[in-house]
Formats: C-alpha cells, sequence, structure tokens
C-alpha cells in the first residue's frame, strides 16, 4: 500500500485558510473586497469582541443567485476569472476563490443573499467545513455574510489571537484604506454595537481623507495630479514641516488596491531628500492607475506586493511629480538655499542692492515653520544673553523650578572629552580612548532614570495650562485606550475629546521642552510600531524607549563643556557594553594596543 494520500477536503480547506486567514482582520478585507466588487455603494461591518466572536459584513451590490449559492462556498470557485488569460488583465479585488471556503473551514459562516432584480433570496450554511443546503430566505438585494466563532475549531490558532482592542486597530486599518481607495461607496464600522466611524457614499477623496486624518491635516496636504502616459497618478502629499516617525501615513493604492512596494517607497524617500530631517517620514495618499497588464499583482497571497514590468518608470513618474510639487510650493530648507545662493551672488556683485532690499520669495501658508535641522544649517540659532555668572542648563537637568536638594553632588568637573561633528564625544581613558554617540548615551541614562523612578515615587509629570487636542484615526484612538493605564503611569494623562479627538492634559517632566503634538504622534506610533507587545510590561517598555528617545540630546545638537562632563558622570553607572534602549551601541572603545597596532608601532 502507497504511503502517499489524498487530503481529506476538510484538512485541505484548513491548510488554505492557513494561507489567506490570519486574523480576524483577514476576513474582513477578503469579504469587504467581495462586496466592492459587487459594484456595492453601501458597505456595513459590524464587528463584536474584536471580530473574534462576530464579523457581520451586509452591501447592497449585485449579490448571488440562489442557483450559485452553492458554488460560492466550493475552493477555487470564482465569477471574477473566466480562463488563464485573465490572470494577467486582473481589474477586481480578489481572484483566486480560496477566501470564501477558507472562511467558512474555520469557522461558522452563513450567507443570505438575493440578486439584483430577483424576486426570491437564499442562505447558505457553513460550519468548520460542513455546507448545509441552501435555503430560500427573504433578504434585500446583495448578500450579508455572517462570521461567528474564528478558529472554533483550530484552538492553536485562536489561542494567538491578540487583545480586542489589537484585533479591532487591525480591522480599522484594513477598512479604512478600503474606504480612502473607494470615496463613492459609503462605509460604516460598529463595534460591539458602537459605531467607529460612518462615511458617506459619494465623497471626494480630500473630505474622505479628512473624515480619517482631520481637518487640520486637509487644510495643509498638496495636490499632484499627473494624466500623461501610462502611468496616471493622483492623490494628496503633505509639506516637510507634518512628519511622522514611521510610513503609518502613507498609503499608495494601485488599480484600488493598497500595496505596499518598494519601488514606490524609494521614489517617496528620494523626493523628500534635504527637506525633512532624518528619521522623519512624510505624509503621503497616492492613487496610481496603470495598464493591468503592466502589472503583476498575484506575487503574495493577500495581493499587497505587486511586480511592475516597467519599475524605472513608475519610480521616476512618482518622484518627479513629488519634487515638482515641493518645488513649486517652496518648501523651507529649498527656499533657504536659494536665498543663500542668491546673497553669495549679490556679495559678489556690489552693482546690485542690499540683500535687505530684495523681496523674499512667497510662499503659501503652512511652509513658514521652519524645518528643523534643515534650516539651521543656513540660519544660525541666535540665543538671548545669559547674565553673567551663570550657565546653561544641561537638557536633562531637574526643571528650574524645583529646589536643589541639600545633599546632591557637586558639579560635574570640566570633561576630558570633546565633542566632534556636534554629535560623538572622544574620552581618554586609563588604556585609550572611547567614542561616544552622545544621543544614543544620553538615551540610555534618562532610560535607566525612568526605571528607577517608576521603581520608586513614579515619573514626574507636568500639567499643561491650557490642554493640547490633537485629531485622531480610529485606529489611533484605540491603540491609545488600549494603553491609557500605562501612558498614565508614565505621566500621560490623556481623554477622548470628541469623536475620534483627544485632549493631553499632562505630559512627563522630562518632555516639557519639547513640541506636546509631536511627542503625542510619537506615543502612537511607538505604539503602533509594537502591536504585538501588548502586554502591560511590553507596553510599559515600549513608552518608556520612546520618552528616553524624545528627551535624549540629539544628533548635530552643541554640548557645552558643563553639558558634556553631566552626561559623561552620570554615564559612570551603566558599565562596559550598554547599548541605547533600542539596541543600538552608545560606545566604541579603543585600546592603546590597537592603536599602536593600526600605526604599525607593534
Amino acid at each position: 500500500m502507497g504511503i502517499i494520500r489524498k487530503l481529506p477536503d476538510t484538512v485541505a480547506n484548513k491548510i488554505a485558510a492557513g494561507e489567506v486567514i490570519e486574523r480576524p482582520a483577514s476576513v474582513v478585507k477578503e469579504l469587504v473586497e467581495n462586496a466592492v466588487d459587487a459594484e456595492s455603494s453601501r458597505i456595513g461591518i459590524e464587528i463584536e469582541d474584536g471580530g473574534k466572536r462576530l464579523i457581520r459584513v451586509s452591501d447592497n451590490g449585485t449579490g448571488i443567485g440562489l442557483d450559485d449559492l452553492a458554488m460560492a462556498v466550493e475552493s477555487h470557485a470564482t465569477s471574477k476569472l473566466k480562463d488563464s488569460n485573465d490572470l494577467f488583465f486582473i481589474t477586481t479585488l480578489g481572484f483566486r476563490g480560496e477566501a470564501v471556503p477558507s472562511i467558512g473551514a474555520v469557522s461558522e459562516m452563513c450567507i443570505s443573499s438575493r440578486a439584483r432584480g430577483s424576486d426570491a433570496g437564499g442562505r447558505i450554511e457553513m460550519t468548520g467545513g460542513r455546507k448545509g443546503p441552501v435555503k430560500a430566505a427573504g433578504v434585500p438585494e446583495g448578500t450579508i455574510v455572517e462570521v461567528r466563532n474564528l478558529f472554533f475549531n483550530i484552538p492553536a490558532r485562536r489561542k494567538f489571537l491578540k487583545t480586542t482592542s489589537t484585533e479591532l486597530s487591525h480591522i480599522v486599518d484594513i477598512v479604512t484604506k478600503m474606504s480612502l481607495a473607494y470615496p463613492d461607496a459609503g462605509f460604516r464600522l460598529m463595534h460591539n454595537g458602537r459605531e467607529v466611524f460612518n462615511c458617506l457614499e459619494n465623497e471626494d477623496r480630500l473630505r474622505r481623507i479628512a473624515h480619517f486624518f482631520g481637518k487640520e491635516l486637509q487644510t495643509e496636504l498638496l495636490s499632484v495630479r499627473s494624466g500623461e502616459g501610462p502611468l496616471t497618478i493622483d492623490g494628496y502629499i503633505g509639506p516637510p514641516s507634518h512628519t511622522r516617525s514611521n510610513t503609518k501615513l502613507q498609503y499608495v493604492f494601485l488599480n484600488g488596491r493598497f500595496i505596499r512596494d518598494k519601488t514606490i517607497a524609494s521614489a517617496i524617500r528620494g523626493a523628500y531628500a534635504g527637506t525633512i530631517p532624518a528619521g522623519r517620514q512624510p505624509i503621503v495618499v497616492l492613487f496610481l492607475q496603470i495598464d493591468p497588464r503592466e502589472v503583476d499583482v498575484n506575487v503574495h497571497p493577500t495581493k499587497h506586493e505587486v511586480r511592475f514590468r516597467n519599475s524605472q518608470l513608475v519610480y521616476l513618474s512618482v518622484r518627479r511629480i513629488i519634487e515638482d510639487k515641493l518645488s513649486s510650493a517652496g518648501p523651507p530648507a529649498i527656499q533657504v538655499r536659494r536665498e543663500l545662493s542668491e546673497e553669495l551672488d549679490r556679495a559678489l556683485d556690489k552693482d546690485r542692492p542690499p540683500a535687505e532690499t530684495r523681496p523674499r520669495p512667497s510662499a503659501p501658508p503652512g511652509w513658514d515653520r521652519k524645518i528643523r535641522r534643515d534650516a539651521e544649517l543656513f540660519e544660525p540659532r541666535v540665543m538671548p544673553p545669559r547674565p553673567a555668572g551663570t550657565a546653561a542648563a544641561p537638557p536633562w537637568s531637574e526643571p528650574k523650578d524645583r529646589a536643589k536638594p541639600a545633599d546632591s553632588a557637586p558639579e560635574a568637573p570640566l570633561p576630558t572629552a570633546a565633542q566632534i561633528h556636534n554629535s560623538y564625544l572622544i574620552e581618554e581613558t586609563a588604556d585609550g580612548l572611547r567614542i561616544i554617540d552622545q544621543h544614543a548615551l544620553h538615551e540610555r541614562v534618562l532610560y535607566e532614570q525612568i526605571r528607577q523612578r517608576l521603581a520608586g515615587s513614579g515619573l514626574e509629570s507636568q500639567r499643561l495650562l491650557i490642554p493640547v487636542t490633537v485629531e485622531l484615526t480610529s485606529d489611533e484612538v484605540i491603540l491609545l485606550s488600549g494603553a491609557g493605564e500605562e501612558a498614565k503611569a508614565l505621566g500621560f494623562e490623556i481623554e477622548e475629546f470628541g469623536r475620534n479627538t483627544i485632549a493631553l492634559r499632562t505630559i512627563p517632566v522630562m518632555l516639557q521642552d519639547c513640541n506636546t503634538q509631536e511627542v503625542l504622534h510619537d506615543l502612537i506610533d511607538s505604539l503602533q510600531e509594537d502591536r504585538q507587545g501588548e502586554k502591560a510590561p511590553q507596553l510599559r517598555e515600549s513608552l518608556m524607549r520612546m520618552i528616553a528617545c524624545k528627551a535624549a540630546v540629539k544628533a548635530n545638537q552643541r554640548l557645552t563643556p558643563s553639558e558634556i562632563a553631566s552626561l559623561l558622570q552620570k554615564s559612570r553607572a551603566l558599565g562596559p557594553g550598554a547599548t541605547c534602549p533600542h539596541g543600538r551601541p552608545t560606545t566604541l572603545t579603543l585600546s592603546l594596543e590597537e592603536l599602536a597596532k593600526h600605526f604599525l608601532r607593534k
């Protein structure tokens, strides 16, 4: 008897489900895509317990006829492909024909549908891969899919699902992307009977963007449009004055499908190079249209990754349209460079009028905000005069309004270290030297201080005289609500202030000199990056790292001798081999023997 056998359908369907259905958000994605492909103008998504207990997606699309309901839950069954040639001309969002049976294989699923123009509707149920008979049912035109108890028959997979807030935030992210891609359709998302958001149909794209990201950002966005050649681009980009610490607010859609593409990401980075600080990311919402024959969307089961036939065309087109818009709008860094060049020309030509009489180039509202690092390269900071006999307080010193303890340590002696390139410290040691990354070292020093204070009386907070209100996305509000207790323990007092708006009332004292809105966005970015670490200790660790990084001195920041001495003194307790909280080394040590070998003395 042979050892090779065909797998039972129930097992095969579970394996297929493992490729397509990762979590509740995967179910929502597949069902909403089907609703869009069915030409729906109104799509409702109802969720319970983050989708673990119930996912219900209803639409008013073309529906499924009684004769097709039984076939709709069969593997490899689809209405979106006729033959192999269609694989190279994909105009729909879903075509694999495995999503619906895969969902039914790992849940208790019920599909109720009535074809558009039909007098009768039907219903079919599928539990753990076993389908029941088609029954007549009175339902409106369109389709309703109910998915209950996801992974009920795969306990191991269900055990790996995250908390309700985390699973819900993934769902919100999926529906947000679909809503941005299809502003003609209305989307309503409910969770546990509470409305998360409700977008009306037939909205223009900018209004739809404002629905999710706020009216304040809407007024700052710049429109980009290019209708030439085989690739058309439409959308909005943020000015260099509005950036984030990650690419969360970069949305790229190709033929109505959200994608992640290295070529396009590289084009965006290149276009903004020199206009935003290092480590910051621009805000971009782009909609690309290309002949379906010029792109392969069947690279990945989730269809997030694509392959272009001519990737160079895509790169150059995206980069050029963004660069042209930034140049015409006159971002500060480009203006400053242009003005510097003109100043030099005038200095060489005495017949020209002085620089003071030259009219400054105009710029639209919003661009007058200086970009911190770029502008400072050309506009030296003028500090107010300091009273005689006083020294600047180090960035990590105690607040000015706090009395100095009587038993405090004496001031640190002048350092035996030099600062180079305003970023690194070189210190002589007994047997050689060490090179220090000032930001990484100070970040670790502050991180240890935060740990010690949390173990004692707690981290001190500063109440804001006027609370800062910020509009956030639904996903961001959910993330903050899930981390509220940990954020409060670290000095952040946050409360809801209307729909998708929060009020920040207190911040950690360490961050009192930082831009408050930027701190809040970095707090959210930190939670998003550590979305998997949702246990209380992991959340606290993530927030501690964020606070330390935000409060630490930066690269390209000049330090006074007393500041250098204070930093080196506080670092003595760290021990050798210390890294920053993110794992980067703080110090490079070279012994005298290594130096002697390098210079051929040994």
